[in-house]
């Protein structure tokens, strides 16, 4: 089966790999840990916005909270929630992500 066979099958977000997105964040983990906040937005917005680029509609979307129930709007909810969690796990820990997410709190 050739891979994007494969993605066109695992969910309605055929750009997201969650998998793939943690083991390139922890490579990073000790650059994302020193970043602020405002950087690690910025490079979250870069990363949805190419993957919505290629193809709308294929990878969340951080920063409009979609993968939220109660968002506070907080700028550390725009923030994909990997990236978060592995370098600011407080602010993961805050978040309260929707059921179709929720898989990320034990990932």
């Amino acid at each position: 089966m050739k891979i994007q066979e494969f993605k066109a099958t695992s969910g309605r977000y055929s750009h997201y790999d969650p998998e793939r997105e943690r083991d390139i964040f922890k490579l990073f983990q000790e650059q994302l840990k020193a970043s602020s906040l405002k950087e690690l937005l910025a490079f979250s917005l870069i990363m949805e916005d190419h993957a919505m680029a290629m193809a709308p509609g294929s990878y969340p979307t951080w920063s409009q909270f979609s993968h939220l129930t109660n968002p506070k709007r907080e700028l550390y909810e725009m923030v994909n929630p990997l990236i978060l969690k592995i370098s600011h796990p407080e602010f993961f820990n805050r978040i309260t992500l929707s059921q179709e997410f929720a898989f990320l709190k034990d990932f």
